[in-house]
């Protein structure tokens, strides 16, 4: 078989040259990543090779030490030892050393090429754009000649003059009317200040002053013995109701009927004496002294008749009016003096209810006047001003006035805490929630508010309370109040206004207001 001739030097196709380049080029890449991925775990390893040489040294020096204390053979054991530590630190350098360029094998493969790739793709298919389109001017040259010079720079460099730029743009960009601090894209027109508002509207307004006090008796009175005896017999138990004339006890009467008897005869017989004496005394044939004697011991006989008759009467104490017996202190069998307590008798109906009114709030107390209130069991009553004392209490300085609740049914009894709301003059206020006040340059309180557009503040004085809010005077009858913003415009300011949802038309609050005061009334 002939041989082929030798090809000449130098007549090496272009293809088999381009091939051969490509190649060298390839392995030269792969060679220079082994060596980065190299020089990496080296980098990565070495903070590990440190610790662990030092440590094996210490580990070492104990060793010998505690060979030299607890013996040769021990030593010797424990110096064999050293070795094996040694071979394992190395195992983990290499191990490291293995992780690391696996790792960063993965990492090229998985991101940076693709990333580098898609980077590439995304630069040559803009700069075909840019160059069909601008490709003849002398704009387009110019700056591709400047490319080509930057690109001729070291690497460094050019990495120094990318960072910059980076760090450039990031310190302008808060600076930027297109940009904010968080990074989200603002309006680059200039728009006034957003704010929400809803019309308030003058409403009927009852001020009502609060008090606290508890249920009374409209009447009470104490039952006493007028006469003394045993008890006999008790009519009522406590909490029972009393009729007016009702007897409550009974004493045991004793003689007391034998001597009102004998009381009478006596006394009938002095009758009859006295009448005989002044028959005589006015035919002259007895003294004057003699008929004044008779007519004295007539009167004693009167006298002692009328006091047995009267303890017999108050044998049976009665009730001196309708109500309810509060208490009981006498049972069967005690004996009573005169004036010992026998009952306790209250009025329930109507029930009363004393407060203590300031002397600043006094004048604006009438009496008649409809009050309201909660019993601390929360039931809800409803009563009138009875009384107001004429003279304030010397130490509180207040005025007592008395609150009259009818009590037909008598379920409420006495003792039990009261809250009353005692209304006085009428008047027209504005409704406003307590967040919405502000404070002026000069610390006035007052509300922001909207008119054609402009931000004004309106001092306003504050007249009543409520869980809603409060009670304002100093507005117009329908007013914008700022809702939702007040807190970030000030007066003088444009801005653009919005209803506010959240709080109702002026025609459901006059609605509103007109079921109120029919409630009212």
């Amino acid at each position: 078989m002939a041989k082929r001739p030798p090809r000449k030097q130098g007549t090496t196709p272009p293809s088999s040259r381009l091939v051969k380049r490509a190649t060298k080029s390839k392995r030269d890449k792969r060679a220079t990543s082994v060596v980065k991925a190299r020089g990496v775990a080296e980098s990565l390893g070495a903070p590990l090779i440190a610790p662990l040489g030092a440590f094996g040294l210490r580990a070492r020096k104990t060793l010998a030490f505690v060979a030299s204390r607890l013996g040769s053979k021990l030593g010797s054991s424990l110096g064999r030892a050293v070795p094996v530590l040694r071979r394992i630190s190395v195992r983990l350098v290499s191990v490291s050393r293995r992780i690391v360029d696996e790792g960063w094998g993965v990492v090229e493969k998985k991101a940076v090429r693709p990333f580098l790739r898609f980077a590439a793709q995304r630069t040559e298919r803009l700069h075909r754009l840019v160059k069909k389109r601008y490709g003849k001017t002398n704009t387009y040259k110019k700056v591709v000649g400047a490319h080509t010079r930057f690109r001729a720079w070291p690497r460094p460099a050019r990495l120094a003059v990318y960072l910059g730029a980076a760090f450039f743009l990031w310190m302008i960009s808060g600076q930027l009317p297109g940009f904010s601090g968080s990074g989200t894209r603002a309006p680059i027109e200039a728009k006034l200040p957003l704010v929400r508002v809803y019309e308030s509207s003058e409403r009927d307004y009852l001020p009502t002053l609060n008090f606290s006090g508890q249920t009374q008796a409209s009447r009470q009175v104490v039952l006493r013995a007028e006469t003394s005896g045993r008890i006999e017999r008790t009519f009522f138990d406590i909490g029972q109701y009393v009729e007016a004339g009702d007897s409550i006890v009974a004493f045991d009467p004793a003689t007391r009927p034998l001597e009102l008897e004998e009381a009478r005869t006596a006394l009938r017989q002095a009758e009859i004496e006295y009448n005989a004496i002044g028959s005589l005394a006015r035919g002259g044939y007895r003294s004057e002294l003699r008929r004044l004697q008779a007519l004295s011991a007539f009167n004693k006989e009167r006298v002692r008749e009328d006091r047995i008759r009267r303890d017999l009467e108050n044998a049976e104490p009665k009730a001196p009016f309708s109500g309810s017996l509060a208490s009981l202190a006498v049972e069967r069998g005690d004996f009573l003096s005169v004036g010992s307590e026998i009952a306790r008798l209250i009025d329930l109906d109507p029930l009363s209810v004393r407060v203590a009114v300031s002397e600043r709030d006094i004048n604006a107390v009438r009496v008649g006047a409809k009050v309201t209130g909660t019993l601390v069991t929360g039931e809800h009553f409803g009563g009138k001003v009875g009384t107001i004392a004429p003279a304030s209490n010397a130490r509180t300085r207040t005025f007592e006035v008395e609150i009259v609740i009818v009590n037909r049914d008598g379920r409420w009894r006495e003792g039990l805490t009261a809250q009353v709301r005692l209304p006085i003059q009428q008047r027209r206020a504005h409704l406003i929630p307590a967040v919405l006040l502000s404070l002026d340059a000069a610390g006035e309180v007052g509300v922001k508010i909207v008119e054609k557009g402009i931000v004004k503040f309106r001092p306003i004085e504050v007249v009543g309370e409520e869980e809603e809010g409060l009670w304002v005077r100093g507005l117009d009858k329908k007013t914008s109040v700022i809702s939702v913003g007040h807190e970030n415009v000030s007066e003088g300011m444009s801005v653009e206004s919005v209803p506010d949802e959240r709080f109702p038309t002026p025609a459901e609050t006059e609605t509103t207001t007109t079921t109120e005061t029919e409630a009212a009334s």
